[in-house]
């Protein structure tokens, strides 16, 4: 077992002054077997007129409400401790949209020589390998409705991209597999992998690094694809540029 002290940072500037902002977050990490939150907490400015949560329908803790009056920045904290354990997930019925096609995750034929027969885990594995070895990782180079057939097209993308394109090729050869987004240690932005399912349990796989998925591993969301998992939505009354600025520092705590 392993626990980590996380703090997640989102800044939003807007170039006018906008009202009415409803929002949704996501951005505390899923209590569940593997994994479990000890410590939470998350503050916004401004102050909204309302906070709620609960959970989506994949289990991941959501934070929603509506802040009304003017306001030309949105910015919100959520830190706290979690447990990891790095064990699969148990689920011995997994839902059948994991092996259903998406937008962002359809298969194309130009990825048909990085299928890998006979199903399974250590198929996904190997396949894992592959896309990490046929795509660049390139920061900005794809946005967030790029397709996993543009992504591998083009040969290049980010976390999103290698996660998107490592589900489309499962279940092409029938595996089920969903996107994932969390944290890992150090500092940075929030990160993108895949789970697949195997014999009652779900696997992690980091198509970016090529490797399994261990105990450093924080997960905050499940989803279909990157649009099930999003970390923050929302919608407001003006017309306004705005500009994100977000960090995820994650640390390993150690017993004295």
């Amino acid at each position: 077992m392993a626990r980590f002290l996380f703090t997640y940072r989102s800044e939003t500037r807007f170039s006018v002054p906008v009202t009415g902002h409803s929002f949704l977050l996501r951005v505390l990490p899923l209590s569940d077997g593997p994994q479990q939150l000890e410590q939470a907490s998350l503050s916004l400015e401004p102050g909204p007129d309302s906070l709620c949560g609960d959970v989506d329908k994949w289990g991941a803790e959501i934070s929603y409400g509506i802040a009304s009056g003017p306001h030309d920045h949105f910015s919100y904290v959520s830190s706290g401790i979690v447990e990891t354990s790095g064990e699969p997930r148990l689920d011995p019925h997994p839902s059948p949209v994991f092996r259903v096609p998406t937008a962002l995750t359809g298969f194309c034929e130009e990825m048909r020589g990085l299928c890998v027969e006979g199903g399974g885990l250590e198929a996904a594995k190997a396949m894992m390998v592959k896309v990490s070895g046929a795509v660049a990782y390139v920061p900005g180079s794809t946005g967030v409705a790029t397709s996993a057939a543009e992504a591998f097209h083009q040969r290049k993308g980010v976390c999103q991209d290698f996660s998107h394109i490592l589900i489309a090729l499962c279940r092409e050869c029938g595996i089920p597999a969903r996107y994932v987004c969390g944290f890992v240690t150090g500092e940075g932005e929030t990160h993108a992998w895949t789970e697949v399912w195997h014999e009652g349990s779900w696997y992690g796989l980091d198509a970016t690094s090529g490797l399994p998925c261990d105990d450093t591993y924080i997960a905050v969301a499940f989803g279909r694809d990157a649009a099930d998992c999003s970390v923050s939505r929302g919608v407001f009354t003006g017309s306004a540029l705005q500009r994100t600025e977000t960090k995820v520092t994650v640390e390993e705590l150690f017993e004295k």
